[in-house]
């Protein structure tokens, strides 16, 4: 397991969202929140990162069993949610919205990821 914490920009924190945790903020602080996301695709099976009570693991094999409070997907899924969950904060997808809602994986991860956005979107889409 990573000792490495999940960094949150400031206004941006972790609340409970119906399928797991759920970064809650400015739609500027939510961008660069879940770029971080990203730094996960590139990480071997196994690799597991801090956000707040929660661990996200990168693992090729959806488990079976569950963990609790363990967000699990492959490393390219974490791309995908990266770019999908960014896409939210520039108003691309309604808010409150959860990586599993695109259909990326089959089955949805369970536990899932998502954002919500506080206050406007950002302009333009990117």
């Amino acid at each position: 397991m990573s000792d490495r914490a999940f960094d949150l920009p400031e206004g941006v924190e972790v609340v409970a969202g119906p399928r797991g945790p759920r970064l809650r903020g400015p739609a500027a602080g939510i961008a660069v929140a879940v770029e971080e996301l990203r730094n996960l695709r590139d990480q071997s099976t196994g690799y597991r990162v801090r956000l707040a009570e929660w661990t996200l693991m990168v693992d090729d094999e959806v488990p079976a069993q569950r963990e609790p409070l363990v967000v699990t997907m492959p490393g390219k899924a974490w791309n995908i949610a990266a770019s999908v969950l960014r896409d939210v904060a520039y108003g691309e997808y309604d808010s409150p919205f959860d990586f599993g809602d695109v259909g990326y994986l089959s089955p949805p991860p369970d536990p899932d990821i998502g954002v919500e956005v506080v206050g406007p979107t950002l302009p333009g889409a990117r």
